[in-house]
């Protein structure tokens, strides 16, 4: 879904703000730091058009100029980050929450809190638990494939239909490939299935506390 680059945008139709946004979308983990010319063949735009758009970029603190004419992501990115960080409504419900958890969770063990982001499954905080650490590949930030993995599974079962559709018709292919189903029907029963199973073990486990000495 994602590659290095990506295809020449198209600008057509396009307002000023949606070319700003398509100059950003280019720096990723894989190619960090961006020329202006190659920016510009990238996306298929003139030269000092794309000039235009660094300037304005740069000057917001989004991009910042590096050494061999190149730009990478600038400081009001990580400014933006601590206002997340600090008053972002999801993170501020679920941290508690997260470290009350985390001691009953076996030796080595890490809480992830997960959201969807476009096509690709986002993680935005983890709590760590006692004991040994194994380095935890999926960290903040991380984009990772919507169909696969357990949280990828649990945030799909609970999308609403008017968005689970559109997403099978775009991704049929990976969603067989998958095993969630290789038509609509099929990719919502596994969907309702999964809801079911978590609406069961939720049962158990209040009927286990409750039997409780």
């Amino acid at each position: 879904m994602h590659g290095t680059g990506g295809p020449k945008v198209k600008h057509s139709g396009e307002s000023s703000g949606d070319r700003l946004l398509s100059v950003l979308g280019l720096f990723t983990v894989e190619q960090p730091r961006w020329t202006v010319d190659d920016a510009a063949r990238q996306l298929g735009v003139s030269g000092p058009t794309a000039y235009r758009y660094f300037k304005r970029l740069t000057g917001a603190g989004l991009i910042s100029p590096v050494s061999g004419a190149s730009y990478t992501l600038g400081p009001a990115i990580i400014q933006m980050d601590r206002q997340i960080q600090i008053s972002d409504p999801m993170l501020r419900a679920a941290r508690d929450v997260m470290r009350d958890l985390i001691p009953r969770a076996g030796d080595g063990s890490a809480l992830l809190l997960c959201r969807l982001f476009h096509d690709r499954v986002m993680c935005v905080h983890q709590v760590l638990g006692r004991g040994p650490q194994a380095p935890v590949s999926y960290e903040r930030g991380r984009l990772m494939p919507l169909f696969r993995g357990a949280t990828a599974k649990i945030i799909l079962a609970y999308l609403p239909p008017r968005s689970l559709k559109p997403m099978f018709e775009q991704n049929a292919a990976e969603i067989a490939d998958a095993g969630f189903g290789k038509n609509w029907d099929e990719f919502k029963s596994q969907l309702a299935a999964l809801r079911s199973a978590r609406s069961g073990a939720g049962r158990r486990r209040r009927t286990a506390v409750r039997s409780g000495p």
